[in-house]
């Protein structure tokens, strides 16, 4: 793959959802603007009439509200970059070590140029409908005094309608979105890594190279005196290094051959294993119990036979119902025996599978073994001994540096960083879509009873309860919020797909998420219609009639 592949390809997926995402969201907000600018040209009938009557052209008339539509849509552009200005410096202060090239992303031109096309191209398609319904008019009625108010705006209220119900159907797809993530981080928060992470400290260090330090002479120089000086601290439990630290998204692996069966040299076929070097005492650090056999110890010299650990999952792969210890694998470089077997551990990441793995110990190991993970078990805050663990180094290599310091709850919980983050913005996202549907709903109800003034007085006089029109003006909101209840459970169906990669322990169409954020929905858009209903309820019918 490219280099920038390489760079940007896992975080290209999180991005594109993201960006559908506020597809979604500027969809909805054109729709409810859309609602509003419907609502707004049915009280302006009569002065479109009176244009009109002067020897206005149609053409005329859609120019104009075009652009006042257009006009609003570059000052909500404007006041969107200030906006996207503040909200951009908080983003890449939290996602900093998340995304990749965060030093070139900024408001420059190209984004200038693109918001100020975009702006333009919402104000148009929001004032174009809403344009050419009010450019139709019919002088006679439109020219009287109750222009604007008369039952004449079945046609406007259905519209109003669509509009509506397209808005909870968007929304619906976000929630859903953001439902499933919401699932998924939580499958992934209790998924088991295979070792104990609380109370570990970690960090890395490189052994001193050139001639300070032979290859054949690391762990004897260095990792050695430097692990038996951890170990003398106070508060240390136990230490030891590994060649990857696991939950690091790092993969080293080796085919391999068992010895005493032929070898498969087919591709697919040849035994393969993700490889690690590790030092007496890492298994106990991490909490990793060794289910047979035993671990690196005193033993395993240079000298010495040489031997590999392998988790639970090679053995389950490679040597099903049979006993691994004293069984001989070979990487090409000699045959290792077996001597004990480890309980396997997640080592890519929480939301991939454990794979087969063989642990080679480092005093065995001459090339493997320039960098390492110090892995340090304590009884107390892990914090406390990062000052004792640089001394311990410093106190063999002056010179050598540390990086990477941290706890091992710090590693997993950078491995969900990119996750949290699209959570975070997907959520923010579906609550903003989800507030926007409601205004929606509540504009479009308060539309239709200003509409319906006369017919719901006329209703109250001939005897109707105040529960009677409340029902009515409910049963609106109601057919308005199933139809887009229906049409955003067909989109979410479809366009959930593209966040399959992204999920983890949930299916695309979970029942559960695909209930309950349509029950949401009609929850938050019925409150919505109630306020509006409730006003509707109390209107005097006296005054209603009196109005038109």
């Amino acid at each position: 793959m490219s280099l920038s592949g390489n760079i940007v390809g896992k975080i290209r997926p999180a991005l594109l959802v993201l960006l559908g995402a506020v597809g979604l969201v500027l969809l909805i907000a054109c729709a409810n603007v859309a609602n509003l600018t419907l609502a707004r040209a049915a009280g302006r009938r009569r002065e479109i009439a009176v244009r009109t009557a002067l020897g206005a052209e149609r053409a005329r008339i859609v120019r104009q509200l075009l652009t006042e539509s257009t006009l609003l849509a570059l000052i909500g552009g404007a006041l969107g970059l200030l906006v996207a200005w503040g909200a951009l410096q908080l983003l890449l202060a939290i996602a900093a070590s998340i995304l990749p090239r965060t030093d070139e992303i900024g408001l420059e031109a190209p984004v200038l140029v693109f918001t100020t096309m975009l702006a333009l191209l919402t104000g148009i398609g929001v004032g174009i409908m809403p344009a050419l319904q009010a450019s139709r008019v019919d002088l006679r009625p439109d020219l009287s005094d109750g222009a604007g108010k008369s039952s004449g705006g079945a046609a406007r209220q259905r519209s109003l309608n669509v509009l509506a119900a397209a808005e909870i159907a968007l929304s619906l797809v976000l929630l859903v979105g953001a439902g499933l993530m919401i699932r998924s981080f939580v499958a992934l928060l209790d998924t088991g890594t295979g070792f104990r992470s609380d109370h570990v400290l970690v960090f890395h260090a490189s052994a001193p190279s050139g001639v300070t330090v032979a290859d054949s002479l690391r762990y004897m120089q260095f990792y050695g005196p430097v692990l038996a000086r951890l170990r003398a601290t106070p508060g240390v439990r136990s230490a030891g290094i590994i060649s990857t630290l696991p939950i690091q998204d790092g993969a080293t692996d080796r085919y391999f051959t068992i010895v005493g069966r032929p070898v498969d040299s087919t591709s697919g076929h040849r035994p393969d294993a993700q490889m690690r070097v590790v030092s007496g005492g890492y298994f106990r650090a991490l909490g990793i119990p060794v289910l047979a056999g035993r671990d690196v110890d005193a033993r395993d010299v240079a000298a010495s036979e040489h031997i590999a650990i392998v988790n639970d999952e090679l053995v389950r792969q490679y040597f099903p119902g049979e006993a691994p210890i004293g069984k001989q694998i070979d990487m090409g470089t000699g045959p290792l025996t077996i001597v004990g077997v480890v309980k396997s551990v997640r080592q890519i990441g929480l939301d991939q599978r454990a794979l087969a793995e063989f642990y080679l110990p480092a005093t065995q190991e001459r090339y493997n073994t320039n960098a390492m993970a110090f892995v340090v078990a304590t009884s107390g805050p892990p914090e406390t001994l990062v000052r004792a663990a640089r001394e311990a180094v410093h106190s063999v290599a002056p010179r050598q540096p540390m990086y990477q310091i941290e706890t091992m709850d710090d590693v997993i919980a950078t491995s969900l960083a990119s996750r949290r983050l699209l959570l975070t913005l997907l959520g923010t996202f579906a609550s903003l879509a989800l507030a926007l549907s409601m205004a929606g709903v509540y504009g479009v109800m308060t539309y239709g009873v200003s509409q319906r003034t006369r017919e719901i007085g006329i209703r109250m006089a001939l005897g109707a309860r105040a529960l009677d029109v409340t029902t009515m003006v409910l049963l609106g909101a109601a057919k308005t919020t199933a139809v887009g209840i229906a049409f955003g459970l067909l989109g979410a169906t479809v366009l959930v797909g593209a966040l399959r990669v992204m999920l983890y322990g949930v299916g695309a169409h979970d029942p559960l998420t695909f209930v309950v954020a349509p029950a949401i929905i009609a929850i938050v858009a019925l409150a919505a219609g109630a306020v509006p209903a409730i006003r509707a309820a109390r209107i005097d019918p006296l005054g209603a009639m009196r109005a038109e």
